[in-house]
C-alpha cells in the first residue's frame, strides 16, 4: 500500500511521520500548499499572493532554478530533512502564512496525501481547474510549441495526439477530487477554475484570503495572468480527439459546475 509502485527507499524517512511515531512542527512545513493544477491559473495566484507581506512563499530546496519543490511528487526521492530545512530557515516569520506551489501534487497518490496530513494535519490546500480540454491543449502547448518548438500545424497533429495520450487521463477531475476529500476535511480544501480568475478576480482572491484567515489585501495591478498567451484557438480536430478521449472528464466538468465556479 505504501509503495505505490515507488521505491521503498523513498520511504526510509519519512515511513515514522505517516505511522506517527514522529511529528513536524509549524517551522517545517508550509501552512497551505497551491497542489495544482498545472496550466490552470497557479503561477499568477502565485505572483498576487508574493505582493502581500501576510504571506511567505518558499521555493525548490534541492535544485537550483527550479521554483517548484514539487517534494511529494517528482522529487520524493529526496530528504524529508531537506523539505523541513527549506520552511524552518532564518527567514521564516510565524506571522506570516508560509506556503509552496507545486502543480503536479493534484494527482499524487492517497497515500502520498495522508502524508501531507500527518505532517501537518491543519495544512490547507489550494486546487485550480479549468475546462479539462482546453487545459490539455494549454499543457501541450507548453511541452511541444514553447519546450521543443513544435508548431501547432496539422502535420505536427500527431505530437499533440501522442500529449493528450499521455497527459490526458492522468488529470481525471474526478478521481483527483476524491482522492483529495477523502484524506482532508472539506474546510481545508479550496476549489477555484482559470475561468473565474479571468472573468471575476476580485472575487477569487476574496475567496482565498477567506480561505486563509486572513485580511484582503489585493494588488489590482497584477491581475493579469502573467502566463496566459494570446494564441490561436484550438484546432477543431483536437477539440473532437480530446472529446472523444477524455469525454467523460468535459462531462463531469459540465455536470457540476457548481463544484468548480464562484456563484
Amino acid at each position: 500500500m505504501i509503495n505505490n509502485g515507488n521505491s521503498l527507499y523513498s520511504w526510509r524517512d519519512k515511513l515514522s511521520y505517516f505511522l506517527g511515531i514522529k511529528k513536524a512542527s509549524r517551522k517545517e512545513m508550509p501552512d497551505f500548499i497551491i497542489a495544482g493544477l498545472p496550466k490552470c491559473g497557479t503561477v499568477w495566484m502565485v505572483r498576487v499572493l508574493r505582493s502581500d507581506k501576510q504571506f511567505q512563499y518558499f521555493e525548490n530546496p534541492f535544485f537550483k532554478n527550479k521554483g517548484e519543490i514539487r517534494f511529494f511528487s517528482r522529487n520524493f526521492n529526496q530528504s524529508i530533512s531537506k523539505y523541513f530545512r527549506a520552511f524552518k530557515t532564518k527567514q521564516r516569520d510565524l506571522t506570516k502564512l508560509a506556503y509552496e506551489k507545486s502543480p503536479d501534487y493534484s494527482t499524487i497518490s492517497r497515500t502520498r496525501i495522508r502524508l501531507i496530513k500527518k505532517l501537518n494535519p491543519d495544512v490547507k490546500i489550494i486546487l485550480v481547474f479549468r475546462h479539462p480540454a482546453d487545459r490539455a491543449f494549454s499543457n501541450a502547448k507548453m511541452d511541444l510549441v514553447r519546450n521543443r518548438g513544435i508548431a501547432v500545424k496539422p502535420e505536427n497533429e500527431h505530437f499533440f495526439i501522442n500529449h493528450y495520450k499521455s497527459q490526458g487521463r492522468k488529470y481525471d477531475y474526478k478521481k483527483i477530487l476524491s482522492n483529495w476529500f477523502s484524506v482532508f476535511d472539506e474546510s481545508q480544501i479550496l476549489v477555484l477554475s482559470l475561468e473565474d480568475i479571468g472573468e471575476k478576480p476580485v472575487k477569487v482572491l476574496e475567496k482565498v484570503y477567506e480561505f486563509l484567515g486572513r485580511k484582503v489585501n489585493i494588488n489590482h495591478d497584477l491581475y493579469e495572468n502573467p502566463n496566459a498567451t494570446v494564441s490561436k484557438p484550438m484546432p477543431a480536430s483536437h477539440l473532437k480527439y480530446l472529446n472523444s478521449y477524455i469525454g467523460d472528464i468535459i462531462d463531469y466538468w459540465d455536470n457540476n459546475q457548481s463544484l468548480f465556479r464562484i456563484n
